[in-house]
């Protein structure tokens, strides 16, 4: 979506609100996402004898200029999906993000990643049958997991943005669209001094209908900057609420409401 929809967007918005502790609990160790090997993050996440199935797509660039943005989606067309994961076998931690999916939202998530260079992206689905996996390569010209580019990054300290939230009803399902103001550090960059600036991203993501679950994420650094998420559920109507909660390794949160339209 380009940014002048998401603000256009914006004025749909019912709450924005910088809670400092209250969406989530404090971050706690995520084995999976410290795993620095692809066998060691299959086996976290319990993918470690993934069957390959060509019932997963994977799509993205075949070529993608700049590897700190590289679009993907990845939909599982297997009965009875209950979460996707992206895996990306190259990059200094290889998982990328986990999506939980309840019932009634379609098994096809569309974000954005960091790719460090060239790499097989794998993408994971856990179903009520088992374990399914498949993979794709993508190129990347210019790496994007170490300095990347400062400028235009929140000051230290600053609150963040409110979420962009675009939430859409048709033929009786909703089409979210949600932008989340982050600046993703990966703890590989250098500041102008020369050290490395800390990690600081967000690992957790709840959103809701009506007080209802519609997709639970856990995000590794490997998402890129302001993280994007374009997904489905069954459902909904004009006015109801959308609530966008996320909270991030240091443990600021941030809580967003929107109407359906």
């Amino acid at each position: 979506m380009q940014r002048r929809q998401f603000i256009a967007a914006g004025s749909s918005l019912l709450l924005a609100s910088f809670l400092p502790l209250r969406a989530f609990a404090n971050p706690q160790p995520r084995p999976a996402f410290a795993a620095t090997t692809l066998d060691e993050a299959l086996k976290a996440l319990g993918a470690d004898k993934a069957a390959a199935t060509r019932d997963i797509q994977i799509t993205a660039p075949d070529v993608a200029e700049d590897g700190s943005v590289v679009p993907l989606a990845v939909q599982s067309g297997l009965a009875g999906t209950e979460a996707l994961s992206i895996l990306v076998e190259k990059n200094r931690t290889q998982l990328i993000a986990r999506f939980t999916l309840p019932e009634g939202t379609q098994a096809n998530i569309n974000t954005r990643i960091k790719m460090s260079e060239g790499s097989r992206v794998l993408g994971v689905a856990h179903t009520k049958a088992g374990v399914f996996s498949a993979a794709r390569e993508v190129k990347v010209t210019q790496g994007g997991c170490g300095p990347g580019d400062p400028s235009g990054r929140a000051p230290d300290g600053a609150a963040p943005q409110p979420t962009r939230i675009r939430a859409t009803v048709t033929g009786g399902e909703t089409e979210v669209k949600v932008l989340m103001s982050h600046d993703m550090e990966t703890g590989q960059r250098r500041d102008a001094a020369g050290a490395l600036v800390p990690a600081h991203y967000i690992t957790d993501v709840r959103i809701t209908h009506n007080g209802r679950d519609v997709l639970v994420a856990q995000f590794g650094t490997g998402v890129s900057r302001n993280p994007f998420l374009h997904f489905r559920f069954k459902g909904g109507a004009k006015g109801d609420k959308l609530r966008v909660d996320w909270t991030d390794n240091k443990g600021r949160t941030r809580s967003d409401e929107a109407a359906l339209g």
